[in-house]
């Protein structure tokens, strides 16, 4: 009877545990999914933002994607993220511009994953941000997972249009400075860009 009443209160225990633990912890493999905006939810007339995390990160570009574009407003990273080689983000179109200004502070986002199947017709836009114009991205640095980034075009009804790079997909009237990125490349080795 003690033993059985044992193991009742160590399943209620656990499943008490269980309860308070955040739910995204557990097998997310997709930022699309993990995205937190509650940093800039009431907060939308404000023309400063920090973000400290990768789900505010990955929060930050799901805003830009639902067509929230920044412009006159500054994100500031305040410390390294990693982003655990789980799946960014992607956008369908290239008026889903960020238009603000993004600055890294001098810290890194880590571990960047791309891996995208695109289908026939269909055009693409996958970097840390997917598209910006007019935009400001400075002293950052980006690294990318050792996965790489992972793009397959498709044929048929037309092209698949991939627009790809670690830091945006496509920039239109944009200023890029103090910038490091890293990619892997073929397991092999590694390619690197560096603008300052």
């Amino acid at each position: 009877m003690k033993r059985t009443l044992q193991c009742i209160l160590s399943r209620l225990l656990l499943l008490a545990c269980m309860a308070v633990m955040p739910a995204v912890s557990w097998g997310q493999d997709s930022w699309k999914d993990l995205a937190v905006t509650d940093w800039y939810d009431g907060h939308e007339s404000d023309p400063e933002y920090e973000i400290s995390t990768a789900a505010e990160l990955a929060g930050l570009v799901q805003l830009v994607i639902n067509r929230t574009n920044f412009s006159g407003k500054t994100i500031k990273l305040t410390q390294d993220i990693d982003l655990e080689s789980k799946e960014w983000l992607k956008a369908g179109s290239s008026s889903q511009n960020f238009k603000g200004t993004f600055d890294g502070q001098g810290f890194l986002v880590q571990n960047l994953k791309i891996d995208v199947d695109g289908q026939a017709g269909e055009a693409l836009y996958l970097g840390l941000f997917p598209c910006i114009s007019d935009a400001t991205i400075q002293n950052l640095g980006v690294k990318i997972s050792q996965e790489g980034i992972h793009a397959v075009a498709r044929f048929g009804s037309g092209p698949t249009l991939l627009y790809v790079g670690g830091i945006a997909g496509d920039s239109s009237s944009s200023t890029i400075k103090k910038l490091l990125c890293n990619w892997w490349r073929n397991n092999s080795g590694y390619g690197r860009c560096r603008l300052w």
